[in-house]
C-alpha cells in the first residue's frame, strides 16, 4: 500500500539560500528596469531580487525609456522611486550622454538617459552611443547570463553584443507583441509566465518557451490592518478596460453611491476617466490616486479589486498582488487572467464587440453581472471571508520559497 501523501499544490517548499555565488546575472534592456508604472520591468527587478537571494551576483543595465503616459522626465521617475540612492556620472562616447547609476536593495543600476520626447524611438547615434557604453560594462562586468526583453534596435543589439562574448541569452516574453522568431534568433532561452502564453507562442510561431511564473515581492505589496473600505480600479488606459469599468462606476454611483470607488493612475490619468464620461462633474463616488511607486498605499484601502481588461494578460500583476493581501478580485476572462486567479476570483465575460482597440462603452445591461458580483462581495460578509481565504491560499503559487528555488534552478542550467 502506497502511503507516500498526496502533494498539497500550495504546499511551500523548504526556504533555501546558496552562500556560493553560482553565476553572475544582468539584465539589460533598452526598457528601463526603474519603470513603476510597467509590470514587466516590476517583475524583472524581483526576479533579480530574488536570484541574488538565492546566492547570484546581479546586476541591470538599460535606458531610460519609461511607459508612463506623458513626457515625465526622467529625473522625477527616480525622484519618485522611493529608496534609492542616485549618482549621474559624464561618459565621452559618439555623443555626450549621461549615464545614472543607481541601487535598487542589492541590485546595481545603470541608466543611460536617452533624448525624452521621442516617439520614433532613438536616433542612430544614440543606438550606437548605449552600444558602446554596453559594450564597456560586459567587458567590465563579465556576467555569466544576461536576462533581456524588447524587439527594438538597442535591446537586439544589447543580445548580439552578450552573444558575441559568450554571455548565455535569456528572452523573457511579457506580453503578446511578437509575431514572428526574428527577435529570437539569438536568444539562449525564453521564459514566460503563463501555460497560456506558452500555448499562444508555440501553437502561432512555433517558439519553444519555458513557464516560470513572474515572482511578486511579497515585502513590497503586502500590508496588514483592516482599511479596506474601496472598490480600486488601476491604470485607466483601453487595454486595461477603462471603457468597460465607467459603466460599472456609473451604475455603482446610481444604486449605491456609499461605495467608494477608488482610481489609480498610471499609463492612463484622470483625463482618461473625464474623457469617458467619468469627470469631476460626475456624481460618482469616485477618488483618484497618483501613480505611486509603492501599491501598498491603495492595497491597504482596497475592499475589491475589479480587472475589466480587455487585452490578453500574460499574468496579470495586480490580480497576484491583491490576492497576496486576501482581496477579492472581479476581473474579465481575457487572455490568462483565469489562469491567475486559478480557484479565486469572480471570473465574467465581456462583450465579444468591446476590445482594446474600440472606443465604446458597453451598456449597463451587459456590465450588470459585475455590478452584482461587487454588491455581493460588499454585502455578504461571510461570502466576503470565503474569497478572501481563496485568494489568500492561490496567492502562495507565487511565495518566494517555491519561486526562488526555480529560478535559482533555471538560471544555473542555462
Amino acid at each position: 500500500m502506497d502511503l507516500t501523501p498526496a502533494m498539497d499544490p500550495h504546499a511551500l517548499p523548504p526556504a533555501a539560500v546558496d552562500s556560493e555565488v553560482h553565476r553572475k546575472v544582468v539584465f539589460a534592456s533598452a526598457h528601463s528596469l526603474v519603470d513603476f508604472s510597467n509590470g514587466a520591468s516590476v517583475a524583472t527587478l524581483d526576479v533579480l531580487r530574488g536570484l541574488a537571494a538565492s546566492g547570484f551576483e546581479c546586476g541591470a543595465f538599460t535606458t531610460s525609456r519609461l511607459d508612463l503616459a506623458g513626457a515625465v522626465p526622467f529625473e522625477e521617475a527616480l525622484a519618485r522611486w522611493s529608496g534609492t540612492q542616485v549618482s549621474r556620472t559624464g561618459t565621452d562616447g559618439p555623443e555626450e550622454v549621461r549615464v545614472f547609476r543607481t541601487q535598487r536593495g542589492p541590485v546595481p543600476i545603470t541608466i543611460v538617459r536617452l533624448e525624452p520626447g521621442r516617439n520614433d524611438g532613438p536616433r542612430p547615434e544614440e543606438v550606437s552611443a548605449v552600444l558602446a557604453l554596453f559594450r564597456a560594462y560586459l567587458e567590465a562586468e563579465r556576467p555569466d547570463v544576461m536576462l533581456t526583453y524588447g524587439g527594438d534596435p538597442i535591446s537586439q543589439g544589447m543580445i548580439a553584443l552578450a552573444r558575441s562574448r559568450g554571455v548565455a541569452v535569456v528572452f523573457a516574453i511579457h506580453n503578446f507583441a511578437y509575431t514572428d522568431r526574428g527577435p529570437f534568433r539569438h536568444v539562449d532561452q525564453c521564459i514566460l509566465p503563463s501555460e497560456f502564453a506558452m500555448r499562444y507562442y508555440r501553437d502561432v510561431i512555433g517558439l519553444p518557451c519555458r513557464v516560470l511564473p513572474n515572482p511578486v515581492d511579497w515585502d513590497r505589496v503586502r500590508v496588514e490592518g483592516d482599511e479596506r473600505r474601496f472598490v480600486t480600479f488601476v491604470n485607466p488606459v483601453p487595454e486595461k478596460g477603462v471603457f468597460p469599468f465607467v459603466p460599472i462606476a456609473q451604475e455603482l454611483g446610481r444604486r449605491r453611491p456609499d461605495i467608494p470607488l477608488l482610481v489609480v493612475e498610471g499609463r492612463g490619468t484622470r483625463a482618461a476617466l473625464a474623457a469617458c464620461g467619468l469627470g469631476r462633474d460626475s456624481e460618482v463616488n469616485v477618488q483618484i490616486m497618483a501613480n505611486t511607486a509603492d501599491p501598498r498605499r491603495f492595497w491597504r484601502m482596497t475592499r475589491v479589486l475589479v480587472v475589466p481588461s480587455l487585452w490578453w494578460e500574460s499574468q496579470c500583476l495586480v490580480a497576484v498582488e491583491a490576492m497576496i493581501n486576501g482581496i477579492p478580485v472581479v476581473a474579465s476572462d481575457r487572455g490568462g487572467i483565469p489562469e491567475t486567479l486559478g480557484g479565486a476570483g469572480i471570473v465574467l465575460p465581456l462583450p465579444d464587440r468591446i476590445t482594446q482597440a474600440t472606443r465604446e462603452l458597453p451598456t449597463a445591461e451587459e456590465m450588470e453581472p459585475w455590478v452584482e458580483a461587487i454588491l455581493r462581495l460588499w454585502d455578504d460578509r461571510a461570502w466576503y471571508d470565503e474569497q478572501s481565504e481563496r485568494a489568500r491560499n492561490e496567492a502562495l503559487r507565487w511565495h518566494p520559497d517555491r519561486l526562488r528555488p526555480l529560478y535559482a534552478e533555471f538560471f544555473r542550467g542555462v
